[in-house]
């Protein structure tokens, strides 16, 4: 459901008359006003936790990763 959600914002900050078809989100001929004026769109970080699988949606949307990695150590 996040990854649709940050596709379909992202549609929705990029195009007039935005459609879309999911799994979880369904909407036709949306358009938002005002459109956000950086351009695109205003930057979107991922998290990422420890598995593949999130830095790998992340790169597939192009889109910088925030990760916090906690190492196992003794003091």
């Amino acid at each position: 459901m996040y990854l649709e959600a940050i596709d379909v914002i992202r549609g929705l900050w990029t195009t007039s008359g935005y459609t879309h078809h999911g799994e979880f989100y369904h909407m036709d001929d949306v358009t938002i006003v005002p459109k956000p004026q950086q351009l695109p769109h205003p930057p979107i970080y991922m998290s990422a936790d420890k598995t593949p699988a999130h830095v790998e949606a992340a790169a597939d949307r192009r889109l910088p990763v925030l990760a916090a990695f906690i190492l196992d150590h003794e003091d």
